[in-house]
């Protein structure tokens, strides 16, 4: 079972020791901090699910914690600690990026389902974050698969992408040629430059020099204005020449 850790930021020793004595028979980990800067500087090299911040500690106050922990960006859930007759204070916090706010001392009971919550809060975050990262990824690919296969052939797409070689890639029909054209395209030196597809097994022979040479303005009757052919419309980009293998020989 993992253990997760909660960070208290509070100039109150007593405090701090009821809180960890607390949490830490609820089976937490307890890191502790009697200022702000300490706690920041922890945050900075410890992993923390949820943070309890005292509002009003001497040097730096609990509202300007938590706006050097949005200021940083990503942050654990943070409740707020405050006397009874501060509670506006909390809300204002909340308002600012608090998770909640207890007023001290803190009950057992309240204390324990509010970092629960907390603790359940961050979790469900990472895997957000952690889905939206894998999304990306596979639109950035745009090949979807684990098998060892799979690893292999983006792995050779990225080792060959930068290179400046002719790739041939084989595949039955539907097995993603053209994604794996794609990637090669994105990986490549020239992701900036265009990427031009031809459907050779479609080009009837008699336009097929046309078509990929391209061809001047009266080079033929009927040839009214200049054509680029597509090495030359793929210049500074990549050529996808699928379906080669149906192109006529002569």
């Amino acid at each position: 079972m993992t253990q997760h850790t909660v960070l208290i930021i509070d100039d109150e020793p007593a405090h701090r020791l009821m809180v960890r004595v607390v949490l830490g028979d609820a089976g937490f980990k307890v890191l502790e901090a009697d200022n702000g800067s300490t706690g920041l500087n922890l945050l900075r090299s410890k992993q923390v699910d949820a943070i309890l911040l005292d509002m009003r500690m001497p040097g730096m106050n609990g509202l300007e914690v938590l706006q050097r922990l949005q200021e940083q960006g990503t942050f654990p859930p943070v409740i707020m600690l405050t006397a009874f007759g501060n509670v506006g204070s909390a809300v204002e916090a909340m308002k600012s990026g608090a998770f909640h706010y207890l007023t001290k001392p803190a009950d057992n009971d309240e204390l324990l389902a509010v970092i629960q919550k907390a603790v359940e809060h961050s979790r469900l975050a990472l895997e957000n974050r952690e889905l939206k990262k894998q999304i990306g990824q596979m639109r950035e690919t745009r090949i979807i698969g684990d098998s060892a296969a799979i690893r292999r052939v983006v792995e050779l797409i990225e080792q060959v992408g930068p290179s400046e070689a002719n790739v041939l890639i084989l595949g039955e029909s539907g097995t993603g040629k053209e994604l794996a054209a794609q990637l090669l395209h994105d990986r490549s030196l020239r992701a900036k430059g265009p990427l031009i597809k031809v459907n050779c097994a479609a080009l009837p022979e008699s336009l097929l020099e046309s078509e990929l040479f391209g061809y001047i303005r009266e080079a033929f009757t009927g040839a009214a204005q200049d054509k680029p052919g597509r090495f030359q419309l793929a210049s500074g980009g990549t050529l996808f020449l699928d379906e080669i293998g149906e192109l006529p020989l002569t």
